[in-house]
């Protein structure tokens, strides 16, 4: 368990093109951040050789100090909320001696911390490009520096920029150092004129489209005519409409490897197939719950693009069953990937849409389908049937309504009956 770092100075004798990784501990002696490979931090109390523009990279099985929960960790494959605690040293360092590493982790999903691992790598660029000290806690000088540099130098959206300082103030906290200066209004300010700013870069931006039934069967007939095997065909038919039949994050359907399966990965265990519907067991969400999210999606009929139809067939051709196994398996014994599956799907959406569409398409095209659909019949369907059969927890359902003509045509049908009534 390495130990908690007290607040950091730079000794003048450290040369201004390490200053990025040059730290204190104890008065007039100095640590060195070394980056490993695959750009994972250990600690040493050794600096580099002279002139080397790099530390000496140390074995971490040197430290021979790693717990049980850290090896079972490290066995497992990637997950949701088990990240692999090699991948996390140079976050985990800064944690207090006192505080258990495997429960911190697993409070932050894996996106969280790879997030955080980009914003360390950042501010170090940033201050290997100035010359300029990192200091802990950071000053509201550097973190003004630091978000000048990321806007205009090195380009970054605001948002990416108010992430990174959201990332590096969660840093502070786990360090148990003050985080007051990222609450600094003239640093929110600079951020809020950023993204004014950018709002007369992004005048003509469009949103990410969604695929309707037409253009459904329209894929459907591509992947027909391609030259795939019959499993593999009916792999990317059974995931394309099982995710837009029940409006799912392909992230919660397909695998993120093509050789192996997360902890997160739907498994035909996880599927449950009766004859005039499916039900789906998503068991890490978005918005995580105790036991997931259950989705349950009937047969369509007359639209020659039915789920429950796609599962069985699938089903009959995958042969012999691994319940934990993902259910799109190709014949080449490599999984689905959501990549795979999106650029597939950008070339059998082609010929049916401009490529302006086919640039912006990804798969999360089918999140949106369905609830389009509702929100386009305001006289049948209302603003809780969107928000349920998405599994919405948050407002963003509404941007579904708000941009649906019929949805507005019935808001000024009662506008205009409102005016006519009035004397005026």
């Amino acid at each position: 368990m390495l130990r908690l770092l007290s607040r950091m100075s730079i000794p003048e004798n450290i040369p201004p093109g390490r200053a990025a990784f040059a730290i204190i501990t104890k008065p007039r002696e100095a640590e060195i951040i070394q980056p490993y490979k695959k750009g994972v931090y250990h600690h040493s109390s050794k600096a580099g050789p002279s002139g080397s523009k790099r530390p000496r990279i140390e074995d971490p099985s040197e430290s021979g100090n790693k717990s049980i929960c850290t090896k079972i960790v490290n066995s497992m494959p990637d997950s949701k909320y088990l990240s692999r605690r090699n991948d996390l040293d140079r976050i985990l360092k800064y944690l207090p001696s006192y505080v258990n590493e495997q429960y911190v982790t697993a409070a932050f999903a894996k996106s969280t911390w790879d997030r955080i691992k980009s914003a360390l790598k950042c501010i170090e660029k940033f201050a290997i490009h100035t010359n300029t000290h990192i200091e802990w806690p950071m000053s509201k000088a550097f973190l003004h520096s630091f978000t000048h540099w990321a806007l205009s130098t090195k380009d970054l959206s605001h948002c990416t920029v108010k992430a990174y300082l959201h990332d590096i103030s969660l840093v502070h906290k786990l360090k148990n150092i003050d985080h007051s200066n990222f609450n600094d209004f003239l640093l929110t300010t600079t951020l809020k004129g950023a993204e004014n700013l950018e709002l007369y870069e992004n005048l003509h931006k469009k949103g990410k489209p969604t695929i309707t039934i037409q253009l459904l069967r329209n894929i459907g007939t591509e992947i027909a005519k391609s030259n795939l095997s019959k499993l593999d065909k009916q792999v990317f038919w059974a995931s394309l409409t099982l995710a837009f039949w029940g409006s799912l994050r392909m992230g919660e359907v397909l695998a993120k490897k093509t050789n192996q399966l997360a902890t997160e990965t739907l498994t035909w265990n996880d599927i449950e197939i009766e004859d005039d519907s499916c039900l789906v067991h998503i068991k890490f969400p978005k918005v995580s719950k105790k036991g997931g999210d259950y989705v349950q999606i009937f047969k369509v009929n007359g639209v020659k693009c039915c789920p429950v139809r796609a599962m069985k067939l699938l089903k009959e051709l995958s042969g012999k069953i691994d319940g934990n196994s993902s259910p799109f398996k190709l014949s080449n014994g490599k999984f689905l990937t959501q990549s795979l599956f999106s650029a597939n799907l950008k070339l059998w959406a082609s010929p049916y849409r401009s490529k302006d569409f086919i640039d912006r398409l990804t798969g999360h095209c089918c999140r949106g389908a369905i609830p389009r659909i509702l929100a386009s019949r305001p006289d049948l369907a209302d603003e809780d049937d969107i928000s349920v059969w998405g599994r919405w927890s948050s407002e963003a359902f509404k941007i579904y309504a708000k941009k649906s003509k019929m949805s507005r045509k019935v808001i000024f049908d009662k506008i205009k009956d409102i005016v006519l009534t009035q004397k005026f």
